[in-house]
């Protein structure tokens, strides 16, 4: 029966609220030393008390204890310190006086560090807690927390992420993505070619039609595949095709030595191949030759077979 007692004195079982883990330790305003465990030193959580007057944590008690130890000398440190039973009742027991002390002390809001200025008893946070207007939020933009209050000021006016419509083709674009989307990819907004031949005021979306007329576009000489590096507006590439005819005429002179020299290699490397081709005919019709005569050979030698045993047969008889 002592047993059964000290494990429902130890695990909780008694009508005093219970709180099970360090997260749940309230911020305190102030703590007397006497509110602390005399194992973890910090705020007590479901406070016990030991028969030589030291208070300690239910889990900080379950600790000491461990898995198979009955008897542990009491944390306390001090000379008058009693050797704890874990069986024995009267060794270790709830202390719900202080727990009550504990549940009437000042604490801060939890949402402190988000702006909360409030304070209250221990025994009034979880009622405030859960209408805390200071209470964090996830931003549906940028993933960050902000306090409940803010949420809305936050996703309107200072969140760097969020949507806003270009004030040119209305699509809604992320706040710190906006000025990069207005002075690059917007479609809608109107521009100077940037080949400077002096059209003003076209849309970003159709430079491309515009490229096909633009006067000062770059151009490559047509002959540029034949090794012509010249480059220059179309009018300049006109010019250039009229007065450097001579170079270009060299230039398709050398490309066709080129084809020819190419052309010489190929004829060299068919001719190769249709020589390895007529060995490998003769080859065939070689072999073909002696599988003929092997095949001859055979028929003979089997004529001569039967008409032996022709003659063995007509000998027995």
């Amino acid at each position: 029966m002592a047993s059964s007692a000290t494990h429902e004195s130890l695990t909780g079982s008694s009508s005093v609220a219970s709180i099970g883990s360090a997260e749940q330790r309230p911020n305190f305003v102030h703590l007397d030393e006497r509110y602390k465990c005399a194992k973890c030193k910090d705020a007590l959580l479901n406070p016990m008390q030991t028969s030589c007057g030291h208070r300690i944590c239910e889990l900080c008690l379950d600790s000491l204890f461990g898995e198979n130890q009955v008897e542990v000398m009491c944390p306390g440190g001090e000379e008058d310190c009693d050797k704890l039973n874990k069986n024995d009742v009267n060794s270790v027991f709830k202390d719900k006086s202080a727990h009550r002390e504990m549940q009437r002390l000042e604490v801060y809001c939890s949402n402190k560090n988000y702006g909360c200025p409030k304070k209250m008893k221990w025994k009034e946070l979880d009622k405030h807690s859960a209408d805390c207007e200071y209470t964090p939020e996830c931003c549906a933009f940028c993933g960050n927390l902000i306090p409940r209050i803010q949420t809305n000021h936050h996703q309107t006016e200072e969140c760097s992420q969020r949507p806003v419509a270009c004030r040119y083709c209305l699509q809604q674009v992320p706040f710190s993505e906006y000025e990069t989307h207005i002075d690059e990819t917007c479609l809608e907004v109107q521009v100077d070619c940037p080949h400077k031949c002096g059209a003003t005021g076209i849309k970003r979306g159709e430079l491309e039609e515009h490229f096909r007329i633009c006067q000062a576009k770059p151009a490559e000489c047509p002959y540029r595949v034949y090794g012509c590096e010249f480059q220059g507006t179309q009018p300049e590439v006109k010019t250039h095709e009229d007065e450097d005819k001579v170079n270009h005429i060299h230039l398709l002179a050398v490309q066709l030595g080129r084809l020819e020299l190419d052309k010489m290699e190929i004829t060299r490397k068919t001719e190769e191949c249709q020589n390895q081709l007529d060995a490998l005919k003769n080859q065939v019709q070689s072999f073909e030759a002696d599988n003929e005569q092997h095949k001859q050979t055979a028929e003979n030698f089997e004529k001569k077979m039967k008409s032996l045993q022709v003659g063995l047969v007509a000998w027995f008889i």
